[in-house]
């Protein structure tokens, strides 16, 4: 498996891994992005770290 992906999955994991209340929509956005990339979780995780970086433009 290649590092990237490795990497990916692993962040992933922890992520959808937190008990955090205040991090579930965060959580469920994440697993929409790697249903929507199924076999490419570097993909997957990407795309959330782009949408999170717009919320926060946003909110700014």
């Amino acid at each position: 498996m290649e590092p990237l992906r490795r990497q990916s999955i692993s962040i992933i994991e922890e992520v959808l891994a937190g008990v955090d209340p205040g991090e579930a929509d965060v959580r469920e956005q994440l697993k929409w992005h790697v249903a929507n990339n199924p076999g490419r979780p570097e993909k997957a995780l990407l795309e959330h770290l782009i949408s999170v970086g717009v919320r926060q433009d946003e909110s700014a």
